[in-house]
C-alpha cells in the first residue's frame, strides 16, 4: 500500500510598478470590493444573481466576465464561511463555558 502525502505549494509574485501602474490596481481592487460588497448585500436581500448583474454591470462599467469574477470569489467566500460555522459555534459556546467558570470564580473571591 502506497501512502501519498498532499503538499500545498503557494507561488507569490512581487510586482515592481510605477506610480501610475499601482494606482490603476488600487482603484480596481477598490471597484471589486465595493462590488463584492453590494452583491454580498443584494443576495442576502433575496435577489439571484442573474437578475442583478445587467445592473450591476451597467452602473459600476464591468463586463460580464468581471461580475462573473465577483460572484465567484463571492460564492467562495460564502461556501467557506458555512462551511465552518458549526465550528465557530462549537468555539463560541467552550468559550461562554469557559466565562461561566471564571465569572463564578471571581464572584467566590469577592469581599
Amino acid at each position: 500500500m502506497v501512502i501519498r502525502e498532499r503538499h500545498t505549494v503557494t507561488y507569490q509574485t512581487r510586482l515592481r510598478l510605477d506610480d501610475e501602474s499601482a494606482a490603476a490596481l488600487d482603484r480596481y481592487a477598490e471597484l471589486f470590493g465595493c462590488v463584492e460588497r453590494k452583491l454580498f448585500a443584494r443576495l442576502c436581500a433575496g435577489a439571484k444573481a442573474s437578475q442583478v448583474k445587467p445592473d450591476f454591470c451597467r452602473r459600476y462599467g464591468l463586463t460580464a466576465r468581471q461580475f462573473n469574477s465577483v460572484r465567484v470569489t463571492l460564492e467562495g467566500k460564502m461556501a467557506a464561511a458555512r462551511r465552518v460555522l458549526p465550528q465557530r459555534i462549537e468555539e463560541l459556546r467552550w468559550r461562554i463555558a469557559r466565562a461561566h467558570k471564571v465569572i463564578k470564580r471571581l464572584a467566590r473571591r469577592a469581599p
